[in-house]
């Protein structure tokens, strides 16, 4: 692979590998941050609408409670008709369209009068708001009524009497089509979002958004209904009661003894989140495009002074020293052309001087050839010479072992006197002068002279 087409695949990966991350980290935070704009937007809505009914909660429980201290109020409930009451009842239904009935209650538990004739004379003595409304105002919340076949949310207060006692009850059932409405309400939720209540006994409350007759009839126990009936409030995602993965808040409401919740599905609380994939997909892979178009038109001008410093690289190894690297810029590449350049030259001025020292040496290696041949036949001579000497020599030193001639020799003790004048036993002379070795001993008549006695 040619240095252009890596340095292109090199800057196009390394550029790839940075745009993937930064992509990735900007899809992660913007999903993160899109995640919790929509918790946030779920968690206010459910704060809204759950202030919307502990307030319409506590104006039903203060109306009711406002008409059993109203003095006019208690007149009637005290001393006038069941006609009268009934028509007082039905006066102020006609004004309160948050409640469906009003009626009273005898202290037997028994109704009395009611805006729905149809229920005088039921016993409700078993019914919590019975018991528990003899005490003061009580808010019996989001119950399925057996007698009615209906979900309820009913209301009772205590009737006193001048002297402060308990003469019977006054009891309104809520409108549960306000809550209902209340819930169903889907501004700010866009296509999919839904807000509704589900009771202690995990059971729908409210009417759904998406399918009728859900309420008190639909069992519900999703994650998020699971943990806000533990009295939790908190974000999470979670499969919802028709199947569908969806974001939910969720919030215990005490007032009314039901769980809140705002849900979204995941696919339409994630659309941004998928469109920003996209756009981020797209921004990568047009930036990818022009890093590869950067990257080639780059790799040029780094490639081709370094495919000419190539080509002069071979043409000086093989031995054109005059050719020069034509490649200019003061970038590294143009600094290491100009330092080829300099070596080059450098190179052919010591090639010139190397080859004068060459010829140079030739000559003196011919001149010092000369000499030594001259000193090789001289010394020949000499050899030649000195070879004759010895042999001059060995023949005088020959002719010197020999014993020739006169020789001076004492008369009486027989010492022969050399060339010196200094005179020398016969032995020793003899041994001096010649290759000859002595070996003493004594002859029969010498014997017989010295050792007679042998």
């Amino acid at each position: 692979m040619k240095i252009g087409a890596k340095l292109t695949a090199i800057l196009v990966l390394v550029a790839m590998a940075g745009i993937i991350l930064s992509a990735l980290i900007s899809y992660v935070v913007a999903r993160k941050g899109i995640i919790e704009k929509i918790e946030k937007h779920l968690e206010s809505v459910v704060v809204l609408k759950g202030d919307h009914l502990k307030k319409y909660v506590e104006e039903r429980i203060g109306n009711l409670d406002h008409m059993t201290r109203d003095k006019l109020y208690r007149e009637v409930f005290l001393g006038a008709s069941k006609q009268k009451i009934r028509g007082v009842l039905k006066e102020t239904l006609a004004h309160k369209k948050e409640l469906i009935e009003l009626f009273t209650l005898n202290l037997d538990g028994v109704v009395d009068v009611s805006t729905d004739e149809r229920q005088e004379g039921k016993i409700k003595s078993y019914e919590k708001y019975f018991i528990e409304g003899k005490k003061g105002p009580f808010l019996q919340s989001l119950y399925y009524d057996l007698s009615l076949q209906v979900p309820s949310m009913t209301i009772s207060a205590p009737i006193r009497d001048e002297q402060g006692g308990l003469s019977g009850l006054l009891v309104g059932r809520v409108n549960l089509k306000r809550i209902s409405s209340l819930m169903t309400d889907r501004i700010g939720l866009g296509k999919t979002g839904e807000t509704y209540l589900v009771n202690m006994s995990n059971f729908m409350v409210t009417e759904s958004r998406f399918e009728k007759g859900l309420a008190l009839n639909k069992f519900v126990s999703t994650e998020g209904v699971r943990d806000c009936l533990k009295g939790n409030s908190g974000h999470r995602m979670y499969v919802n009661y028709m199947g569908t993965p969806v974001l939910g808040y969720y919030e215990w409401i005490p007032e009314t003894q039901a769980c809140l919740l705002a849900e979204i599905s995941e696919k339409e609380a994630f659309a941004s989140i998928g469109r920003l994939r996209n756009i981020l997909a797209f921004v990568t892979i047009g930036v990818v495009i022009l890093v590869i178009i950067f990257g080639f038109f780059f790799s040029k001008t780094i490639s081709k002074p370094l495919e000419k410093l190539i080509m002069g690289i071979e043409r000086i190894g093989k031995g054109d020293l005059e050719h020069r690297v034509d490649v200019r810029g003061k970038d590294e590449i143009g600094k290491l052309a100009l330092a080829f350049n300099h070596m080059t030259e450098r190179r052919q001025e010591a090639e010139k001087a190397l080859r004068k020292a060459h010829d140079e040496l030739e000559q003196r290696v011919e001149e010092r050839t000369s000499e030594l041949v001259r000193e090789i036949e001289e010394r020949k001579r000499v050899e030649e010479e000195r070879e004759k000497l010895i042999h001059e020599i060995q023949d005088a030193l020959a002719q010197i072992k020999k014993l020739s001639g006169l020789l001076p020799i004492c008369a009486s003790c027989k010492k022969i006197r050399d060339d010196k004048g200094y005179w020398n036993q016969i032995e020793s002379y003899i041994r001096d002068h010649s290759e000859a070795e002595f070996s003493h001993g004594i002859c029969p008549d010498c014997m017989k002279k010295l050792y007679p006695d042998v």
